[in-house]
């Protein structure tokens, strides 16, 4: 049973999340919020084929936020959806700004262009709420549905994967592929990879940054990537930082890789679909801003 301390504690943390979640969907109708898009690379190429877009939070009196502060708040629907909207509104208004012709899937800079993904709740594919957003959007910016990649998070435990596999297959008729994220480090499993019928899994960049790679480490990722190629799903490898894991993931077979030590995230999807290697290059020496997130987490709590 717990004690008044420990419920007292409860009801501020709920509280506090409750005020977030409302702010997040206030800021979203004030225009706080845009999106970044980081290039996603043929390891082969060196050519980017993909981004995915992430959200930022232009806060009035703490300035750029990062998900990683707010993230809680996101797996309250009011404000999973807010976001969810607005996200896919201007994926699909930048793909319209940035394609030279939509049709032949080709960019102004003559790079072709396969996805740009974002990321949803499993949760939110019940329903048909996530498929009228989606169709909305491409009908709005006259984008090609198959250019829309949907990332389904690792935060939400699977209950009934018969149930999400219709989910999925709804959205591929659409025209829309699916992936799921950061594979390796939290909910899915073996087994849903064996049942749930998906276009690209991205292997956790926490699979990469737990040091050097080590011999096992090297086994463990070579042989996703192989299982994955036999499965015919496509394989993105997340959180490539250093010179040393650029030089493994390139040895590895046909496989796409995210992370600074290709290219930061850009400000807007034109500027991720630059392939000037000099650009991934300097983007390579610069940090990811976790620690800027988490003091702002701290600051956040205290402005609401």
């Amino acid at each position: 049973m717990k004690d008044a301390f420990a419920m007292s504690v409860e009801v501020a943390t709920v509280s506090r999340t409750n005020r977030l979640v409302d702010r997040v969907c206030d800021g979203v109708l004030a225009k706080e919020f845009s999106v970044a898009f980081q290039p996603i690379v043929d390891v082969h190429s060196g050519r980017t084929i993909g981004a995915e877009a992430l959200l930022r939070w232009q806060h009035p009196e703490l300035g750029q936020l990062l998900p990683g502060t707010f993230a809680k708040a996101l797996l309250a629907p009011e404000a999973a959806w807010a976001t969810t909207a607005f996200v896919i509104d201007e994926v699909c208004r930048q793909l319209s700004a940035s394609m030279a012709t939509v049709s032949a899937n080709c960019p102004e800079d003559g790079t072709r262009l396969q996805f740009v993904s974002f990321n949803v709740l499993p949760s939110q594919l019940h329903g048909t709420r996530l498929e009228a957003l989606i169709r909305e959007a491409v009908s709005k910016h006259r984008v090609t549905p198959s250019l829309i990649l949907v990332e389904l998070l690792e935060c939400e435990p699977i209950v009934d994967q018969a149930e999400l596999q219709q989910d999925i297959e709804r959205l591929r008729q659409l025209g829309v592929r699916v992936a799921i994220d950061d594979f390796g480090s939290g909910s899915w499993t073996l087994c849903d990879l064996a049942t749930l019928k998906i276009d690209v899994v991205k292997l956790s960049g926490k699979l990469v940054n737990r040091g050097p790679l080590n011999a096992r480490m090297w086994i463990i990722l070579g042989g996703m990537i192989g299982l994955l190629s036999d499965l015919g799903v496509a394989t993105v490898v997340e959180g490539i930082e250093s010179t040393d894991q650029r030089a493994w993931i390139e040895t590895q077979m046909p496989v796409m890789a995210q992370g600074y030590g290709y290219a930061r995230p850009q400000p807007c999807l034109r500027s991720a679909l630059r392939t000037d290697e000099s650009i991934r290059r300097i983007a390579s020496f610069a940090a990811p801003p976790t620690a800027h997130a988490m003091v702002h987490a701290e600051r956040l709590c205290n402005v609401l």
